[in-house]
């Protein structure tokens, strides 16, 4: 990023803005799991919001860390821009081994981590869209969408896309199925033919 933008003639202190992210979301939560506590961290980071919902993957990895999910965030912005996709760039982690943990106490734990994320607005079909990462998938970002209908999302105009009924927080799932890494078919343009509420059907219309 730093060799690209400078290449380019901006203001002083504008390549700095650019490479930061708007906001970073620590989570610490604990699970009463297998006759004990056990404690969680998560991350949700926000890189820019001039479009918006944001949109990005939540993995889950024992390496991952702060300043991983800052530059995955930015480094979505880009990717977003240019495709020319509706979205800020956005990224979420919890620093855990999925295969650790039984199906149903994963569950429990995604269950408690969109908890966290949706008290701050960090997962909402408005304004920030998870998509599956490294370990997660389908069943993780289902769990997080039933989960964010159950707590009463405050956003009361987009608040019916964030069920698994509607598509617009599942449209990353279903388009990318497979984490990063996997090869996968489906076409990534087709995102912007989910959420309606955002795009207009000559808009849709003229991207496919």
């Amino acid at each position: 990023m730093d060799r690209a933008l400078a290449q380019l003639p901006l203001p002083e202190g504008l390549a700095e803005r650019i490479k930061a992210c708007n906001s970073t979301y620590t989570v610490r939560f604990g699970v009463w799991l297998r006759g004990r506590m056990y404690s969680f961290t998560g991350w949700r980071s926000v890189h820019s919001e001039h479009v918006e919902p944001a949109k990005g993957g939540i993995r889950y990895d024992l390496a991952s860390n702060q300043e991983e999910v800052e530059t995955l965030a930015a480094l979505m912005s880009l990717k977003c821009s240019l495709v020319d996709v509706p979205f800020g760039g956005s990224k979420g982690a919890l620093k855990i081994n999925p295969k650790d943990w039984e199906v149903h106490e994963l569950e429990r734990i995604t269950r408690r981590f969109t908890q966290e994320l949706a008290k701050c607005s960090l997962i909402s079909a408005g304004r920030n869209v998870p998509a599956p990462d490294v370990g997660t998938g389908e069943r993780e970002m289902a769990w997080m969408a039933d989960e964010h209908k159950r707590t009463g999302p405050s956003d009361i105009v987009n608040a019916p896309h964030a069920s698994p009924e509607n598509r617009c927080l599942m449209a990353v799932s279903r388009v990318a199925p497979k984490p990063p890494g996997e090869v996968c078919n489906m076409p990534f343009i087709v995102i912007c033919e989910i959420p309606t509420a955002m795009a207009s059907e000559e808009t849709v219309t003229s991207r496919r």
